[in-house]
């Protein structure tokens, strides 16, 4: 496999809160397969570390991919975890049997601390006691059956410092129902939410979640952090999907890399153009009314006085008309140039 070495994003606002120096953050998975936790593995590295979870379940286990980065956390960091990993391979085919090689991996490097059980959601959740569990990976795509047992049978089941990881979040944003239940539980709990990889939402449920993660999630409703943390796990999420790509693949996919962030950098450039013009037009009209207003008062005044103090008034009008009027033409020249820039943005990302 190819190791790519993406750009460190600026992380002087978050240093502190990472550890830089020693974090799990830029470890090597080694178990690594095309997921939709791959390239969420950093951050799961740096959740077991800080919430050093003593019950660790995965549901909907699929390759499992997820299950085993949280096993590699747990051993490298010589943790007291047990880890549980339930999925449903095969359906209802009735062969209820898990897959050779994921029980050979488990076996080889986490049989004293993890369990590959075949189990459907209802069925998992009776193994555990209320209050037990720490951290819930859920892998399934999310839909409203699967959300309602989430809070009628898991969350139950969630300790005070729980935390539990959805996967799928830009799926489930074809589904209005799902996008409502989301956002009820965004109101209802602290939380930290990332945007690459198919996007990912992690829920601090427990009323005495771990300190960094509450702190993570409070960094990421302050603007001067978010671009940082979501560029920093963007790029180490990348740096996971490249190391399964073949040579040509990774070269094909830095090719497209660098045409994104070419394409980032002009969409910035031109959505500062349509603030500064957005700005520009509202000095303009405001301007603009004031004049108008003063134009109005002088109308009056030059119906009330005399014929001496008419005239000079006509005069002053006839020079804030033309001084109107430029202002007036500007003001269309500016709505014009913003109309213009907001229908090539719209048609850009149609």
């Amino acid at each position: 496999m190819i190791s790519p070495s993406p750009a460190q994003p600026d992380l002087s606002h978050v240093s502190d809160l990472f550890k830089l120096s020693h974090t799990p953050l830029f470890w090597t998975p080694k178990y690594l397969f095309s997921s939709c936790s791959l390239e969420h593995l950093p951050f799961v590295f740096w959740l077991v570390d800080v919430l050093r979870p003593r019950e660790s379940v995965s549901m909907g286990v699929n390759k499992a991919v997820a299950h085993f980065a949280i096993c590699q956390a747990v051993k490298q960091l010589d943790l007291d975890t047990s880890c549980h990993g339930f999925g449903s391979w095969g359906g209802n085919s009735g062969s209820h049997k898990i897959p050779d090689p994921l029980q050979k991996h488990n076996t080889e490097h986490y049989k004293s601390f993890s369990q590959l059980q075949w189990g459907m959601s209802d069925d998992a959740a009776l193994c555990f006691n209320n209050g037990s569990i720490d951290f819930l990976n859920v892998g399934q795509r999310l839909n409203i059956s699967l959300l309602d047992k989430l809070e009628d049978k898991w969350l139950p089941l969630m300790s005070d410092r729980g935390a539990i990881m959805l996967c799928h979040i830009e799926k489930a944003a074809e589904m209005p129902e799902v996008v409502a239940r989301l956002d009820a539980l965004r109101q209802r709990f602290a939380h930290i939410e990332f945007h690459h990889g198919g996007g990912t939402l992690i829920l601090l449920t427990g009323p005495a979640p771990a300190p960094a993660l509450l702190e993570m999630a409070k960094a990421l409703q302050e603007p001067e952090n978010t671009q940082n943390i979501q560029q920093m796990f963007g790029k180490l999420g990348k740096a996971c999907r490249m190391e399964t790509l073949s040579p040509q693949e990774f070269s094909q996919a830095q090719s497209l890399g660098e045409k994104r962030d070419q394409q980032d950098d002009k969409n910035e450039r031109i959505n500062k153009e349509l603030l500064d013009l957005r700005k520009a037009y509202d000095l303009r009209h405001k301007a603009t009314s004031i004049l108008q207003a003063e134009l109005y008062d002088m109308r009056q005044q030059a119906q009330k006085a005399g014929p001496d103090k008419a005239q000079a008034l006509s005069l002053s009008l006839d020079a804030r008309d033309a001084q109107f009027s430029a202002l007036h033409d500007q003001l269309d020249a500016v709505t014009r140039e913003r109309n213009d820039l907001a229908r090539v943005i719209e048609e850009k990302f149609k």
